[in-house]
């Protein structure tokens, strides 16, 4: 088992990486961090095409790649998000996704103390 600043180095990396990867001509990111009741919360937003809600019930599936006709403009195995899955829940932490086609993405992440 990973130590919580190695797990936690690795959700956050994987997170940016994706934010880069799918953010288009000109990606940006920003990360929040905040206590709340009983925790605290560490936010990751970006500007990129959102996911579609018909395919959000899957993108913490190890290979699950969205689906982008007979080629994959970006290069990847989709185990990235399945990986920060599988840690959080190591962690006791929890994952939720807010994304709009507009806006972009917001992956909040919560833990409790």
């Amino acid at each position: 088992m990973k130590t919580f600043p190695e797990a936690l180095s690795i959700i956050i990396a994987n997170l940016l990486d994706n934010a880069i990867r799918y953010g288009g001509q000109e990606p940006r990111r920003i990360v929040t961090a905040s206590i709340i009741d009983g925790g605290w919360q560490l936010c990751i937003i970006d500007n990129g095409p959102g996911i579609l809600a018909e395919h959000q019930p899957f993108i913490f599936n190890r290979f699950y790649r969205l689906p982008s006709g007979d080629r994959h403009e970006v290069k990847g195995y989709g185990i990235g998000l399945a990986q920060v899955k599988t840690l959080l829940l190591k962690m006791n932490g929890q994952i939720r996704l807010d994304s709009n086609p507009v806006k972009g993405i917001t992956f909040t992440l919560t833990f409790k103390c």
